[in-house]
């Protein structure tokens, strides 16, 4: 009877570690295929590899996803000049959701603002220019497009005190991430891709695995906003999955080379946008405010010295 007992608690107890210890393998291992892909990804960016590359990607449980229909957003906002603003409403990231005006609050007299709508975000060539509508006054303004058009995919919004003094900039990138979940008996396991970093998440409890590119130093702020855009829909697993995945480079762009801004703001959604904020809010601790969804460093005084690109990577399978 003792024996019985003693070799039934062992069971009860030795199967879900033995499960636990699975799970965190085939978690590690997946994560070492995501950091690959970043590799040749950051590889592709520089120039350093040529233009397209695949992947093999395997796991012996869980599944994997990619679909054009699930993103996340970054929003960037500069000024040239110490004049502040600060952007609300295009926190609308999903497809059926998105925005056709925002609100903007500054302290000018009167506010011009055009768009740059890249209306195939795959393709930068293809863009269309528009003059936003701008309603209210100062320091409330409401700028709109022409319907049917919306504030989603890649656009760059530029915000004038005139018709001819730029002095501020607005971009706005969705992309779609690659995801991993593994849902067992211990809970749920996820590994996420996006921007060009990775997020680990089990039972809920989110952590950054890998950083995006960013880079704050003294006066000098970088910044590679990595788009990630999905040709094809695909979700293969639930028990375990082997595929491949495309990776291609469809070119890099330097929207700003050591140009001095005085204000600059970096606005992020999506599900794992919060876990990105703190990330860099505690790691740059000294320098940014944060409020909500927006990091605000605010180099009003000097200015700072800021690098901004922007890559965009196709991925199919």
């Amino acid at each position: 009877m003792i024996v019985v007992s003693a070799t039934a608690s062992i069971f009860l107890w030795g199967l879900p570690y033995l499960e636990s210890l699975n799970n965190e393998q085939t978690v590690r291992n997946v994560e070492f295929q995501f950091n690959s892909i970043i590799d040749n990804i950051r590889d592709l960016v520089g120039g350093k590899t040529d233009g397209k590359n695949n992947f093999p990607v395997s796991a012996n449980d869980g599944e994997i996803r990619i679909t054009g229909s699930e993103f996340d957003r970054t929003i960037v906002c500069y000024s040239y000049t110490d004049t502040d603003f600060t952007i609300s409403g295009l926190d609308e990231y999903e497809s059926s959701e998105f925005d056709s005006e925002f609100g903007i609050n500054i302290n000018v007299p009167s506010l011009v603002a055009s768009a740059k709508f890249f209306d195939d975000p795959k393709d930068p060539g293809n863009y269309t220019w528009e003059d936003l509508s701008v309603s209210g006054s100062t320091p409330t303004y409401t700028a709109s497009a022409t319907a049917p058009r919306v504030f989603s995919g890649r656009v760059c919004i530029f915000l004038n005190s005139s018709a001819t003094v730029n002095f501020g900039k607005i971009w706005l990138f969705d992309s779609n991430p690659i995801k991993f979940a593994l849902n067992s008996n211990q809970g749920l396991y996820e590994l996420i891709l996006e921007k060009g970093g990775i997020i680990y998440s089990e039972n809920g409890d989110l952590e950054v695995k890998r950083p995006f590119s960013i880079f704050y130093d003294n006066d000098y702020f970088r910044i590679n906003v990595l788009q990630m855009l999905a040709l094809t829909n695909f979700s293969a697993g639930a028990n375990g999955f082997s595929t491949t995945i495309s990776v291609a480079s469809n070119g890099t762009w330097v929207q700003e080379q050591d140009r001095i801004v005085y204000h600059l703001r970096l606005q992020l959604y999506g599900d794992n946008a919060q876990t990105w904020l703190d990330y860099i809010y505690n790691k740059y601790q000294n320098e940014f405010t944060q409020s909500g969804d927006t990091l605000h460093l605010d180099a009003s005084a000097d200015g700072v010295y800021f690098s901004f690109l922007n890559s965009i990577i196709k991925l199919d399978i």
